[in-house]
């Protein structure tokens, strides 16, 4: 009885077992020892998970490849917010123009009045690298589809106007080909056949007549022997001259190819010369019908000159079209295709650019909800100190902590607004010490945004700062002159360093998707190592 009121009194020490204890215990049930070292194991599973944490999936750095709207974000500390009288020409409303913002209570002292604003769809909201469908489409995101027995094809316009460049490369190829096919379908055998048989006969020809004449002067009766030995050669050259010839070009000639007549008057000129009848001989060669048939054999040769001529002509003509058609053809396949490939080039540099655009724009965003994250900007903040980008973290720390201030001072102007719209026309000395109230908060958030501004500009954009940034002379000169010209009572712009703000995020985008596949990693380690204790328990 005495030990368990010891036991249950809240000042009471914890009972101490003893070894009879533990043995008397029964064995299934847990001693402290064993208690302990669960407790002690569960406690140390709680802070890891509490460490890491990365078991949710919509944060910002969930997946390496799609993007995700962080919900819970982190504020600075919160500052007594006050207002000034509305002024209408002095609105800025930039960041919630498609906003409807509705009051929700009365104001009371210095508690701000809280505006419901709309959900706004953003580029995190689990996007990919493709165009959604609502978005405007390009000229190379419009497609055709064409249904075939094989399936849907679908063809945008880059790959319509490629389809089409390449079909009009072929047909020029092809035409091309024709083209050179034809050419070695000219006679150019027949021309070489007809000019080496007219050489082949001249020469024969003018050997025998060479003969005959030395043989009527000299009378040896040894050139007979070389006289017969060249006249078979040259009556068969005869007849393959004949053959290789139109028809048509040797209609008018008298002249029998088989068994000419100027052969069988040089035949009988060497019978006199084998006799040694020179007389006759002589007479014989130059009588008129020697005379005419050897007139027949020069008209044959110069109709072969003629034909040989043609033939080379026809073939100079066929060449000059050949090349005309042919550049014709290049020139036309260079003017369809150039300006294709041109087009084509410049619709996926713009499409490339684009894409780009897009890409530096939801990296910098990613960035800046990772920065406004409670979870990961400290985790962030020591990434980029290991990564010797702690600067570039910082200044979009001081730009994330600018852009919360605008963000309070349109909630305050618009709290105010409709404050006054609802409660003008019933107390008109409550709204004028309101007015006063949201007066002072405005003032105060003023200061804050010119404190931070300052802050940015002093360290990080001019110069002479601590760790000044490689940035323009134009936002150098536009930031230092806002500094300069802002009193009580001035409103600093809600993009004054939207264009810097770009820039490092641009500068450190390679640093966070390395900081994405990190975080990537452990979350895979925390998983793979719940399995392996899940399994062994």
């Amino acid at each position: 009885m005495s030990n368990s009121t010891t036991s249950t009194h809240p000042n009471a020490t914890p009972m101490q077992l003893t070894a009879d204890h533990i043995e008397s215990s029964n064995d299934n049930s847990p001693t402290l020892i064993e208690l302990k070292e669960v407790n002690n194991k569960e406690e140390e599973e709680q802070t890891q998970q509490q460490e890491t944490n990365f078991e949710d999936d919509n944060d910002v750095c969930s997946d390496s490849d799609s993007v995700y709207v962080q919900v819970a974000t982190r504020k600075t500390q919160r500052l007594t917010l006050t207002s000034i009288k509305p002024q209408i020409d002095k609105f800025r409303i930039d960041r919630a123009q498609n906003s409807s913002p509705i009051a929700s209570g009365n104001v009371a002292g210095n508690n701000l009045t809280t505006v419901k604003k709309p959900t706004t769809e953003s580029i995190f909201t689990k996007t990919t690298a493709k165009t959604g469908k609502s978005g405007k489409s390009s000229l190379s995101s419009v497609t055709f589809r064409i249904p075939t027995c094989c399936g849907m094809i679908e063809l945008n316009l880059v790959r319509v106007l490629s389809l089409l460049g390449m079909l009009l490369n072929i047909g020029a190829f092809i035409a091309i080909a024709v083209i050179v096919g034809n050419a070695f379908k000219l006679d150019a055998k027949k021309e070489t056949n007809l000019l080496l048989l007219r050489t082949e006969f001249l020469t024969n020809y003018y050997k025998i007549d060479c003969i005959v004449k030395t043989a009527c002067v000299t009378g040896d009766i040894q050139l007979v022997a070389e006289y017969n030995m060249l006249q078979p050669n040259a009556s068969q050259q005869l007849l393959e001259l004949k053959k290789n010839l139109p028809a048509e070009s040797l209609k008018n000639l008298k002249l029998d190819f088989a068994s000419p007549q100027y052969v069988g008057l040089n035949n009988l000129i060497m019978g006199y010369i084998a006799q040694g009848d020179l007389d006759s001989a002589n007479s014989v060669r130059k009588s008129l019908s020697y005379l005419i048939m050897d007139g027949y054999t020069n008209i044959l040769l110069n109709i072969v000159r003629t034909e040989i001529d043609k033939l080379s002509e026809e073939k100079q003509d066929y060449l000059r079209l050949f090349g005309a058609v042919n550049m014709s053809m290049v020139l036309f396949g260079v003017a369809i295709s150039v300006p294709i490939v041109l087009l084509i080039f410049a619709i996926a540099l713009s499409t490339d650019v684009a894409s780009k655009r897009k890409l530096n724009k939801a990296t910098g965003i990613m960035i800046m909800e990772a920065i406004a994250s409670e979870k990961y900007n400290p985790i962030f903040k020591t990434f980029c100190e290991k990564e010797s980008c702690l600067d570039y973290f910082t200044l979009l720390d001081n730009c994330h902590d600018y852009h919360e201030l605008c963000d309070r001072a349109h909630d305050l102007r618009y709290s105010n607004h409709t404050y006054g719209n609802d409660h003008s026309e019933l107390n008109s000395a409550s709204s004028i010490s309101e007015d006063k109230i949201h007066k002072e908060q405005f003032e105060t958030i003023e200061r804050n945004k010119y404190e931070v501004a300052f802050k940015i500009f002093s360290e990080f954009i001019d110069p002479n700062g601590e760790t000044p940034i490689k940035t323009s002379k134009i936002l150098q000169d536009r930031v230092k002159n806002v500094l300069d010209e802002f009193n009580v009572g001035s409103v600093l712009d809600d993009d004054l360093f939207d264009e810097l703000e770009k820039q490092v995020c641009e500068m450190i985008s390679e640093h966070f998707i390395k900081f994405k596949q990190q975080i990537k990693q452990k979350r895979r380690q925390i998983n793979s190592k719940n399995k392996i204790e899940k399994v062994n328990k």
